[in-house]
Order: C-alpha cells, then sequence, then structure tokens
C-alpha cells in the first residue's frame, strides 16, 4: 500500500502542477508598449453631421438653372478627436487620383485643427464646392472626400495613396460624397 500510495500522492502532485501551469497566463505584449506611435486614436468623422446627409447628391446641370451661376454647396462635417491635446489635420479631394504625378492626387484644401479651448475635442470642417466648375476633371459626376488624421505620413510609402498614407502606427478617415448630375428639379445647393 505505501507504494500505491507514494505513486498516487505523485500522480495528483503532477496533476496539480499541471493544472496550475494551464491556468497561469503566458505573458502578452500589450499594445503600444515600447512603440510611442502605436495606439494612437484616429480623428472620426461624425456620420450624422455631415452635410449634405446624403452620400449620392443630385444637382441640377440644366444650363442656366441655379440663379445662373451653376449649383453650389457647401460641404461640412464635424470630426471629433478623443484626445484634445492632438493636432488633428484634414483634407478635401475632388476626383482624387493616386496616380503621384496627377494634379487630383494634390488636396483640393487643407486645414489644421489645434486645440484652442482646454478639452476641445470637435471640430467643423467646410468646403465650398461648384460640381459644374470647368476646372474639375470634366466627368459630369464628382466625388469629393474628406480625409482627416493626426498623423499623415509626410512621405507616401511605395503602394501607398499619395497625401492620404499615414504614418505608421496612425490612421485616416474618409468620408465621400459623390455628386450627379439630374436635368432640372435636383438641388442647386444648401
Amino acid at each position: 500500500m505505501p507504494d500505491a500510495r507514494r505513486l498516487l500522492l505523485a500522480l495528483s502532485a503532477a496533476a496539480t502542477a499541471a493544472g496550475m501551469l494551464i491556468g497561469c497566463p503566458i505573458p502578452q505584449p500589450l499594445p503600444g508598449v515600447g512603440n510611442t506611435d502605436a495606439g494612437v486614436a484616429p480623428p472620426r468623422i461624425l456620420f450624422d453631421s455631415a452635410h449634405p446627409s446624403a452620400t449620392f447628391v443630385p444637382y441640377d446641370d440644366t444650363p442656366g438653372a441655379c440663379d445662373g451661376g451653376g449649383p453650389q454647396f457647401v460641404v461640412t462635417a464635424t470630426v471629433v478627436d478623443q484626445n484634445p491635446d492632438d493636432v488633428v489635420e484634414g483634407r478635401w479631394f475632388v476626383d482624387y487620383d493616386p496616380d503621384p504625378n496627377h494634379v487630383l492626387s494634390n488636396a483640393q484644401q487643407t486645414f489644421t485643427f489645434v486645440p484652442v479651448l482646454p478639452d476641445q475635442t470637435s471640430h467643423g470642417a467646410a468646403f465650398p464646392f461648384t460640381p459644374t466648375d470647368p476646372a474639375l476633371s470634366g466627368f459630369p459626376v464628382q466625388v469629393v472626400e474628406l480625409v482627416v488624421s493626426n498623423g499623415f505620413a509626410p512621405e507616401t510609402p511605395d503602394g501607398g495613396l499619395p497625401n492620404r498614407a499615414p504614418r505608421p502606427g496612425y490612421e485616416t478617415q474618409v468620408y465621400r460624397w459623390v455628386f450627379q448630375p439630374v436635368d432640372g428639379g435636383a438641388a442647386c445647393g444648401p
């Protein structure tokens, strides 16, 4: 019996040790530890604040419509950043083209939000837009994009999008409006 008892105690001790090892968590790396750029929360574009509120915006392209001046819009959105110390940059693009040699890869307008008030986390962004402007791409359908980040890359990595790529550990957010011409009866602008 003493040998059976020792064997039982040894098996019991082994089972207890194995159970402790199974319950002992293996240390996992924490996001952002040791990397000051990782885990930076990006600014957000509030969906409900976008104006025009529709993704597809019909506009009247009838000659002489809209009081003779053509359709004119002011595209707006609210940008929110949870870190009030961040500098948030926004870039407006019209008919963006990722070819770095094409003029449409450049932002039409940029803005920078620097916190003015303590704990200021939201900012309004506005872009005046005339979809029939002859300086545009010549296509009747126009795409306006607002791209925001708290860390745009100074240079575009290979295969990246010029003027839109974030630095490592950062992100961008994009909101798009598509302006579609409709003969008569559509919007002239807000």
